[in-house]
C-alpha cells in the first residue's frame, strides 16, 4: 500500500507543481552548449530560454502526460492486484473455517456413533 501511497504522489507532483517544470527545463537548457543553445532557437524562433520556454515547456508536458498516464496505469494494475489478493485470502480463511467445522461436526458424529454402539 506505501507503494500506491508513493505512485499518487508522483503523480499529483507531476501534474500539480509547474516550477519543478521550470526548473528542470531550465538546468537542462543551461547544460546545453551555445551551438545546441542556437540550433534550438533557430528550429523554434525563439531567442533565449525565456522566450523558448514555451516551447520547451509544451515538450517536456507532452513527456509528462505519457510519464503519468503509465504511472496511472501501473496504479491500477496494483491496485487490482492489492484488492484480488485480499479476496483470495478472505476465501482461503473462509475455507480454512468451513473445513475446521466439518471437522468438527464429524468428531461429533463419530463420538454419537461410538456412544450408542456401547
Amino acid at each position: 500500500m506505501l507503494c500506491l501511497a508513493l505512485e499518487v504522489a508522483v503523480i499529483v507532483v507531476i501534474f500539480a507543481d509547474d516550477s519543478l517544470i521550470r526548473g528542470n527545463a531550465e538546468s537542462q537548457w543551461n547544460e546545453l552548449s551555445e551551438t545546441q543553445q542556437a540550433a534550438y532557437e533557430t528550429d523554434n524562433e525563439c531567442v533565449g530560454f525565456d522566450e523558448c520556454y514555451a516551447s520547451i515547456e509544451q515538450k517536456i508536458k507532452n513527456n509528462l502526460f505519457i510519464i503519468g498516464g503509465v504511472t496511472i496505469g501501473v496504479f491500477v494494475y496494483q491496485l487490482a492486484c492489492a484488492l484480488f489478493a485480499c479476496c483470495l485470502c478472505c476465501r482461503i480463511v473462509q475455507a480454512t473455517e468451513d473445513l475446521e467445522d466439518k471437522i468438527a461436526l464429524d468428531t461429533v458424529r463419530q463420538k454419537r456413533q461410538q456412544s450408542v454402539l456401547v
